[in-house]
This record gives C-alpha cells, structure tokens and sequence, in this order.
C-alpha cells in the first residue's frame, strides 16, 4: 500500500481555509471531503530549517542536532552552510529504506546521506539558481542520489530565464514598467517558481521512472510567496500584492498533477508547516487512506509527531506513536538501524541522541558561543521550558546526554 506526504511549507491553515472557501484548491476537495484535517504546530517555528529537520525526523532540535541553517567552528568563530552529516537523527524514509521499503523523497534540506539503498532522493537546492545566473543550471548531480539519475532528471531543473514572461505577468502583473536592473522583486518570484516547478518534476518523473511505496515532497512556494507578498509592502506600490493569492492555481496544479497519478488505497497526508514569518499561526495536517482513523483523529499534532503517523501508516510503530491510526491496521516492530556518528546513542525511546563527546569532535557543529546563535539560543531555552513537561533548560548550549 502506498503512502505520500505533500508538505507545503509556509501555508498556514489560516491560508488553507481562506483558499478553500473560495474554491481556490479543488485538487484537495476529496482529500478534504473523505478524510480528516488537524492543527500542526511547532514553538520554534522561526527556525526554519530546525523546523523542516524536526518534521522529516520526528525528533526535537536537541536530537537531531540542527538549529540554524549554518554550522561552523566556534573555535575560529567562522560559519558554513549546514551538511548532510550535520543531522543526528534518521529522516523518516531512512528507516524505511532499512526494512526495504522503495522511498522517494524531493525537496527536503540535509537530505543525502549515502545510507539509502532502495530510495530515490534529490535535496533541497535543487532547482535553486540565482535569477542573475548568466550560465544555465549547474550539475545537479551533487542533489541527488544515486548520483546515477543525475543526467536523467537534469532536464526537470527549471532555470528562471527559462520561464515564459507571460508566466511572471500572471504572476506580477506590473512587472514589465519595472527596472530590473534596480527592482529584483520579479527575479526573485521567478527563482522562487523554478525552484518549485523543478522540484515538482523531478518528483512527478521519479514516480513514473521508479518502483516506490513512500513518496514525499517538499514545496517552499506558498510560503516563499507568502514572504516575499509581505516584504514588498515597504516599498508602497502594490507590486506584490496578491501574490500569494495568484500563486494559488499553480499549487493546485502540483497537487492535482500528483493526485490523479494515485492508487485509489493510497494513504495520503498533506502538511501546511507552519512558517518562519509566521511563527504564531498553526499548519494544518489532512489525511486520507485505509490506515487513518477519521472518526479517532486528533485535532491537534506537534511536528514531531508527523514521521511517527508516516511510519505507522507504513505498518511500523508502537501503540504509544498510533495517533489517528486504525486499531487493527498491520503493524510490526520498528527498529532505527541507521546511526549517523559513533557518538550518538539511542535513548530508551530507540531514537538517537547526540552526546557531549560528538559537539566535541565535530568542529563544524556550531556550538552556542557564537553571537549569531543568541537569539535562536533563546527560543530554543523557550521550547525548552514550554514543552518538556516542566523541565527547566539548564545548559545554554544544546541539551546534551551523558557520554
């Protein structure tokens, strides 16, 4: 049985509801019709890439390790684009792929650890190229695994020159009266569009290219979107104004193009995941499929507890993790295989946390002397004391275990 995940970062369930209500979003009205909808919420929800490695792992910060959207070396005090190896935790095709499941996963950050065996993967950045580029779209192959599909999905990364004029009018009606050598704006919703619409055709190519049994994506448009609608507002013109709204049949497009490809016992899950420009407003969770209990569903999920209902609904698990899942749907045990440093262990939960001893020999992890990290530092103490049942966050630096 199949199972897919469609997050849509940064689209709040305010937005849901708003677009919904205006029929703005038909490829969602089965899905919202036979299934159940939650809340989602997360406290660090203006971290975001914290935020994103939480949903794809099912763990918090002080597990899986990653806080901010760069690492570096507190001793030099210099910092470097987060890596692969930065995360400590298995995102959640990973344990998957262990028990010889197919997997597919598009769109998600710290993606590529070269454990994977039966998955197709393409990372975030992928699609990603300056609006300004002169040259075309780089080798993709450094986003991808196996690196063997790189010459087959280089033709799905979209480069923003390439994007028909016409595509943007709709889009940013004013544009053409602008200078672009002056007013990037226009650039930067079409970097944003050929970010997106190369993730969405990798994805629609690798579902037709390979066997799979998990399949998930991550699009960053409505929120990309969302953010950029919002920041246009100081320059009092309008431009922008809108965009969010006008970006909306274009993410109908994606899920309808993805929908209509489905099995019809196909489990599927839809996440609007709360945004870093909005870390107030909750995200919202639609489920559909054989495995989910519609009547039983809970109206509110954390974060964390998205990978655990991905696992569950693949027939994994335990009872203490089968929120909204049918009581007599399949399940057998789950074990976490992968270990991604020496230095982390498994907690009584089975779920691997990083020791004192990996923050030691790994200078590339930021620690949290570096002044960047202070305000995140704060939000996380926050979290801290807000969601672990009491707790009182002693250490100013991430939560550690003993070594």
């Amino acid at each position: 049985m199949k199972i897919l995940l469609v997050a849509l970062e940064g689209f709040t369930a305010a937005a849901y509801e708003e677009a919904r209500s205006r029929g703005k979003l038909p490829a969602l009205d089965a899905v919202a019709a036979a299934g159940s909808r939650s809340d989602l919420r997360f406290p660090l929800a203006d971290a975001r890439v914290a935020m994103l490695v939480s949903a794809m792992t099912g763990t918090w910060p002080d597990q899986h390790g990653i806080l901010l959207g760069q690492s570096g070396d507190p001793v030099a005090r210099l910092l470097h684009p987060i890596r692969d190896s930065d995360r400590a935790q298995p995102a959640l095709w990973e344990p998957l792929d262990a028990h010889g499941i197919a997997c597919l996963s598009v769109g998600w950050p710290v993606a590529i650890t070269g454990r994977t065996e039966h998955s197709a993967i393409v990372a975030a950045g992928f699609g990603h190229a300056p609006a300004t580029a002169a040259d075309g779209p780089p080798d993709p192959t450094g986003f991808i695994h196996p690196p063997t599909l790189a010459a087959t999905l280089a033709d799905c990364w979209l480069h923003p020159r390439e994007i028909d004029p016409a595509t943007i009018t709709a889009l940013v009606p004013g544009w053409a009266q602008l200078d672009l050598a002056v007013d990037s704006r226009p650039g930067l919703v079409g970097a944003v569009l050929a970010e997106n619409v190369s993730r969405h055709a990798a994805f629609l190519e690798l579902m037709g290219l390979r066997p799979w049994t998990f399949a998930t994506l991550c699009l960053s448009l409505p929120g990309e979107f969302a953010s950029l609608e919002r920041s246009s507002h100081t320059m009092g013109d309008g431009l922008l104004d809108g965009l969010a709204e006008r970006g909306l049949p274009l993410l109908d497009a994606f899920l309808a193009a993805i929908l209509t490809r489905l099995p019809a016992d196909t489990n599927v899950v839809i996440v609007g995941i709360p945004h870093a420009e909005t870390p107030n407003a909750p995200g919202f969770v639609l489920t559909d499929g054989p495995a989910f209990d519609v009547a039983d569903f809970p109206g509110n999920l954390k974060l964390t507890e998205l990978a655990p209902l991905i696992w569950n609904a693949a027939g994994f698990g335990s009872n203490s993790l089968r929120k909204g899942i049918k009581k007599d749907y399949p399940q057998r045990p789950f074990e976490f295989p992968w270990l991604a440093h020496a230095d982390h262990r498994p907690d009584q939960h089975g779920r691997l946390v990083a020791t004192a001893a990996y923050f030691q020999k790994m200078p590339e992890q930021v620690e949290k002397s570096v002044n960047a990290d202070i305000r995140c530092e704060r939000q996380f103490r926050k979290y801290c004391n807000n969601n672990r049942g009491g707790q009182k966050f002693e250490n100013t630096r991430l939560k550690l275990s003993p070594v």
